[in-house]
């Protein structure tokens, strides 16, 4: 909706009121449910929790609703929904940040690393400057990263102690790094992932950080989704014929 309003500015070349219905709808139901235990982005099959990335996505929610009410001239709708986007940002830093850890956590009261809250930087919950991201990212990054590879998190759940990587998340984990810039770590990973893609360039939902097997659901959507806004971040002075060169000469074997 943000894209399609403010990006898009389709908000100033004509009202649509149907789009407008559904901002106010989908921020009535973020007010309505932020304060709400879940299972989180992983849909962990323990007791709901206040998982920190939950919570930090109905801040997206009412951050963008806001600024979508004030692009298209609806500053009461935007002050409102301001206030409540304030009002989750002060609950997270509260409760989703650890001093011991110096992290934000998986869930409020918690002693795990989550990588999906490498993704504050990708939507803006604090500036990349700011000391708690910038710890976060080298917490996680020093935690979670085996061999050039990004676990979702390692804590034992109800299958056990995680054994592979989420590919996913090793982009988030390149991208995190580039923003804090630490450029060097994120460009070493991200040219040690492409080497892992098969023949065609796809890969799956995880991977074995000892033996770099492609596991899971193949091939894997967001893995790609994730690569391209990756390579997208990295682009700059980037040689891609040759990251891509073993691609490129495994396919035109084929042809």
């Amino acid at each position: 909706m943000y894209t399609y309003f403010v990006v898009n500015r389709r908000g100033k070349l004509s009202f649509d009121e149907e789009m407008w219905t559904i901002v106010r709808s989908l921020a009535y139901e973020a007010i309505r449910l932020w304060r709400e235990e879940d299972n989180g982005i992983w849909e962990r099959r323990g007791p709901m929790r206040h998982y920190v990335y939950s919570k930090m996505m109905n801040w997206v929610a009412m951050d963008r609703a806001a600024k979508i009410a004030q692009f298209v001239g609806k500053p009461a709708y935007a002050q409102k929904w301001l206030e409540v986007a304030d009002a989750i940002k002060k609950d997270i830093l509260e409760n989703g940040w650890s001093e011991k850890l110096k992290s934000f956590t998986m869930y409020y009261g918690s002693d795990t690393l989550d990588a999906s809250n490498l993704l504050m930087l990708h939507y803006g919950f604090l500036k990349r400057t700011d000391p708690k991201i910038v710890s976060t990212v080298r917490q996680a990054y020093s935690n979670l990263v085996r061999n050039g590879f990004s676990f979702r998190y390692t804590e034992e759940d109800e299958f056990g102690l995680p054994e592979n990587a989420f590919i996913v998340c090793t982009f988030w984990m390149i991208n995190a790094l580039y923003l804090i810039d630490e450029e060097e770590k994120a460009r070493t990973m991200f040219e040690d992932i492409l080497k892992c893609a098969n023949r065609f360039g796809l890969y799956s939902e995880d991977i074995d950080v000892t033996t770099r097997r492609l596991t899971g659901n193949f091939p894997q959507g967001y893995s790609h989704l994730a690569l391209i806004q990756t390579a997208l971040l990295l682009e700059t002075a980037y040689n891609w014929s040759d990251a891509f060169s073993h691609i490129n000469g495994n396919v035109k074997s084929l042809v």
